[in-house]
Parts: C-alpha cells; sequence; structure tokens
C-alpha cells in the first residue's frame, strides 16, 4: 500500500539520480543489504516453521504411541523391536513406498500397525508384495480394521455371579435362582402369588 502512496521511495534509481559516485555506490550496497536481509529473514521464517512442524509430528507421534501403548513396559517393547526391525532394513523398505510412510505416520494407529511390521514378516511379505501404492494401502487398511476386531473381542463382558444375591444389598441374605430357567420354579413362584 504504501509503494502506492510513495512510488517515488521505491522507484529503482540509477547513476543519473545521484550527485555523485559515492551516493550511488552507497545506495546499491543498502539494496544489496536489505536485499540479504530480507533472504536471510525469509529463511529463518521456513526453518521455524519446519521445526515446528517436526515438533507437532513428534509430539502427534507420541500421543499416538501413549495411546496405543498402556504401561511403560510396552512402549519399551515397541521402541526396541521396531529399531531392531529398522535396523534390519524396514525403515528403507517403508521410506521407499511413500504413500505406505504416509499412512502411518498419518493413521491413528500408525505405532500399532508398524510394531505390527516389525514382528510380523508375513504381514509385511503381504503388504510389499501388492503391485502398486493403493494396494498396499488397502492391505494395511484391512489389517489395521482387523487388529480393531481382534481388540474389541479381547475386551469382555464381566462374567455374572448365577448364586448372586439380588436386590439391595443387606436387605436379603438368601440365593434366588432364576425362575425362569425352568418351569417347576416358574410353576411354584405364581402359585404363591
Amino acid at each position: 500500500m504504501e509503494k502506492l502512496e510513495n512510488p517515488e521511495k521505491y522507484k529503482e534509481k540509477f547513476r543519473n539520480d545521484f550527485e555523485n559516485d559515492d551516493k550511488y555506490i552507497d545506495y546499491l550496497v543498502e539494496q544489496r543489504m536489505n536485499r540479504m536481509f530480507k533472504e536471510k529473514d525469509e529463511e529463518t521464517r521456513k526453518q521455524r516453521a519446519i521445526e515446528v512442524q517436526r515438533r507437532e509430528r513428534a509430539n502427534k507421534i507420541s500421543e499416538r504411541i501413549n495411546k496405543c501403548f498402556a504401561t511403560d513396559e510396552e512402549k519399551q517393547d515397541y521402541l526396541t523391536t521396531v529399531q531392531q526391525a529398522f535396523d534390519q532394513g524396514l525403515e528403507e523398505l517403508i521410506d521407499k513406498e511413500r504413500y505406505v510412510s504416509e499412512y502411518i505416520q498419518n493413521s491413528d494407529n500408525g505405532p500399532r500397525l508398524l510394531y505390527e511390521l516389525a514382528t510380523n514378516a508375513e504381514l509385511v511379505k503381504n503388504v510389499f508384495s501388492q503391485a502398486d501404492p493403493m494396494s498396499r494401502i488397502m492391505e494395511l487398511k484391512l489389517y489395521e480394521r482387523e487388529m480393531a476386531k481382534n481388540k474389541e473381542h479381547k475386551k469382555t463382558a464381566p462374567v455374572m455371579n448365577p448364586n448372586m444375591v439380588i436386590g439391595k444389598p443387606g436387605i436379603s441374605t438368601s440365593k434366588t435362582s432364576d425362575i425362569f430357567s425352568n418351569d417347576a420354579d416358574l410353576k411354584s413362584f405364581i402359585r404363591k402369588r
């Protein structure tokens, strides 16, 4: 906006605009220094933005690891297992496949998938033997869905004690049976009423 209001200030100047060579050289040096400072500031801003993104990514990964692995032992097992697999070549294999790498990084279950890839050679074979990147991602999604189903099956409902006292605690200590389970108990209940 200031360039529009004050165009003379921002207009490029030439040798004829100055009284002598010294002032023209000072002007050129000042312009060059300003350009260098702008470039340096821009580079610094880019570096800061990259550093902020790196920290955010590290925080997200840390949150996902904490979500996927509850105890410190599980986290330590995850870190050592994945590092061993990376040392054996899993990291290069994943890094070669950009879409697979991005999927694992962006998935909420990324650490669990990475752990499964590190421990399950058959899964690595199934995923990376697919012909195209989308098939590899679909294979990971299917495995992720299978992991979610297995996780749901592990959660079991609490077992009800068949001889548990029914009613408010402390009122009755006699054990009752389910009267609807057999006909004789149901008939005797109806006759009592």
